[in-house]
C-alpha cells in the first residue's frame, strides 16, 4: 500500500444541488419577508388609519415573485385598493377604477396601485386582472400588509389613499359608484392643489 498516495479518490462537487439549495432559501426569504417585513423577530407594526403615516407598502410581483416595497410612492397620491381574485366584487371594482380614474390619471403625479390579497395564487391574480381589462401592474398583498391596511378578506375592496407626504387621505371599503366618486373627490382636490391646471393638460396629452 501506498502510504503517500491518496487513500481515496476525490469526490467531485456538483454545483447543481447548491444552486438549488440557494434558490430554495431565497424564495423562503422572500416569503418570511413578505408576511413579517424586515424586521428579525417578526414584530407586529401598527395599523393604519386615517391621518397617519402609512406603513411601508409591503407587496410581491406576481411575475417573478419579487418583494416589493413602495414606499412614499415618490412623492405622489397613490390610491391603493386591496381586492380579492376569487370575488365578484375585485373584478368589478378594477373594471370601475380604470375608468373612474381617467382624469386623475392626466396628473403626473398619481399613481393607482393594485393589490391582490391572494398571494400564493399568482396565476389567477394576473388572469382576473386581464378579463377586468385593467391594464395597469397588479401586485400580491401577503397577511401581514392586509392586516396593517385592515384589508382583510378585501370583498369588498380596501382603498386606502396616501397623500404626497406619506400620509393616509382616506379608508374605504366598497365596490359602489358613490363610495369610487367620494375617493375620487378627495383625490382630485389634493392633486390640484399639487399640480396647475396647466401641468395636467399637457400630462392629458401625453396619455396615461
Amino acid at each position: 500500500m501506498d502510504l503517500n498516495g491518496e487513500p481515496y479518490p476525490k469526490r467531485r462537487v456538483d454545483p447543481l444541488p447548491g444552486l438549488m439549495v440557494l434558490v430554495t432559501l431565497a424564495a423562503l426569504g422572500g416569503a418570511l419577508w413578505l408576511r413579517l417585513g424586515h424586521s428579525p423577530t417578526g414584530q407586529v407594526g401598527e395599523t393604519a388609519t386615517v391621518g397617519s403615516e402609512a406603513p411601508p407598502l409591503r407587496l410581491m410581483d406576481p411575475a417573478t415573485s419579487e418583494p416589493v416595497v413602495m414606499v412614499g410612492l415618490h412623492d405622489r397620491v397613490a390610491w391603493v385598493v386591496f381586492w380579492s381574485a376569487r370575488a365578484t366584487s375585485g373584478r368589478a371594482c378594477l373594471r370601475q377604477l380604470e375608468a373612474a380614474t381617467r382624469k386623475l390619471r392626466r396628473h403626473q403625479r398619481f399613481a393607482i396601485v393594485a393589490a391582490a390579497v391572494e398571494v400564493e395564487q399568482s396565476a389567477l391574480v394576473r388572469s382576473e386582472a386581464r378579463d377586468a381589462g385593467f391594464p395597469r401592474p397588479v401586485y400580491l398583498a401577503g397577511p401581514e400588509t392586509c392586516r396593517r391596511f385592515r384589508a382583510g378578506s378585501a370583498d369588498p375592496p380596501v382603498h386606502v389613499l396616501i397623500d404626497d407626504r406619506g400620509q393616509i387621505l382616506a379608508m374605504a371599503q366598497g365596490a359602489d359608484d358613490g363610495t369610487i366618486a367620494r375617493l375620487v373627490d378627495i383625490a382630485r382636490r389634493r392633486l390640484d392643489e399639487l399640480e396647475p391646471a396647466g401641468e395636467m393638460r399637457i400630462a392629458g396629452r401625453v396619455g396615461n
